[in-house]
């Protein structure tokens, strides 16, 4: 066991790479029969446990995890402030790819007998891949699935909300008109020369603007440095930094019945004594 032992030297717990039915078949090829449940009801008297991967190690040795904490936080308060006054609060996710055809998933259904599904599952035996988008609506705990066979594009994201406000969106939020939007990314400044910022292209707040001011919606555009023309008659307002689009949201949040926020947003202010 001493190969394949690992542990916390500070809270005494430690776990093993082998499973207990190996641990068992070791022990019996050894001389001692003992099964795999009695192994596993001795590793937890010597203090094992089952564990699994914590996503913890940064990448960057210099990010401090509280700069992306405090993201999180943001994002949270906004959501509180909205469902408070009944607005709409809708969280947008791509999910898991699927082969379109007779294929295998994981699952259970009553039933008495088994759907016979093909042996493999190659996508070239499959008609094609289906992408499904969700759409939770936080404050009616209720969901929309949009499943489309192209790609799984920023586009494919905007026809989603799209179609759930088609379907879904208009009829519960129906006295809607203020739209605030935040698109593309952000530059933090490193000295007066360099900066930190990211490949957001802010394809797809405008594209969400563009829709939101055809459906009649009086919009506000809040951007990050992008080479895309505003659509026509949306209220934009450029900024470069994370903190000057904070300031822009916090001026026009009040007044909006719906905040779109997908701007790509810097995880850390470098210098915030630079101007």
């Amino acid at each position: 066991m001493e190969h394949d032992t690992a542990g916390d030297p500070i809270t005494g717990l430690k776990w093993t790479r082998k499973t207990t039915e190996k641990i068992a078949f070791e022990l019996n090829r050894q001389g001692i029969l003992v099964c795999a449940n009695t192994v596993g009801k001795l590793l937890k008297k010597l203090n094992f446990s089952l564990k699994v991967n914590h996503k913890k190690n940064e990448m960057n040795p210099n990010l401090d995890p509280m700069d992306r904490d405090q993201q999180f936080k943001y994002i949270a308060k906004t959501r509180e402030y909205f469902m408070k006054n009944n607005h709409s609060v809708i969280s947008v996710d791509g999910k898991k790819k699927e082969l379109i055809g007779n294929f295998k998933n994981t699952g259970a259904i009553y039933c008495r007998e088994a759907e016979n599904v093909n042996v493999y599952d190659f996508p070239s035996d499959a008609k094609g891949k289906g992408n499904p988008y969700g759409i939770y609506d936080l404050g009616r705990n209720t969901g929309f699935v949009n499943v489309g066979t192209d790609h799984d594009t920023g586009a494919f994201a905007v026809a989603s909300i799209r179609g759930w406000w088609r379907f879904e969106g208009r009829r519960l939020y129906a006295k809607a008109r203020q739209i605030l939007i935040t698109a593309g990314p952000t530059r933090e400044p490193i000295d007066p020369v360099r900066y930190i910022t990211n490949r957001s292209s802010g394809k797809m707040g405008y594209a969400i603007a563009e829709q939101a001011k055809a459906r009649g919606g009086e919009v506000v555009l809040v951007s990050g440095p992008t080479y895309l023309k505003a659509p026509s008659g949306v209220d934009l307002k450029l900024c470069k930094r994370a903190d000057e689009m904070n300031v822009l949201v916090q001026d026009h949040l009040e007044s909006c019945d719906v905040l779109v926020m997908s701007a790509a947003v810097g995880d850390r202010v470098n210098n915030p004594h630079i101007n």
